[in-house]
């Protein structure tokens, strides 16, 4: 038995220059295209925005990385998460830089 095909319907509509540009950035927010954004909010599908990570705050959560080893258990699953650093002045310049990241 052969299921047959669904009729590709289009849908058009007009907006203006504002609300093209919001479409625009929400649509870029989720990483959509303006059309794909359209119909799923259309639809009612509830979409966040993709988290923004700046380059700043990458290269800091990087650096912070560096400094955690996560032990794991015999089946090669995280079991438990420690600090190493190779001294207490590299925790003091870390949480410097952590610090001033934060008052920014």
């Amino acid at each position: 038995m052969t299921r047959k095909k669904d009729k590709e319907i289009q849908i058009k509509f007009t907006v203006n220059e504002e609300q093209k540009r919001r479409l625009d950035a929400f649509a870029k927010q989720r990483e959509l295209s303006v059309p794909q954004f359209a119909k799923l909010t259309a639809l009612g599908v509830r979409m966040t925005p993709a988290p923004v990570v700046f380059s700043e705050e990458k290269e800091l959560l990087e650096e912070i990385l560096q400094e955690f080893v996560v032990l794991k258990d015999d089946d090669g699953k995280p079991k438990d998460t420690i600090l190493i650093t190779s001294s207490i002045e590299r925790q003091k310049k870390l949480l410097t830089k952590i610090k001033t990241y934060l008052k920014k």
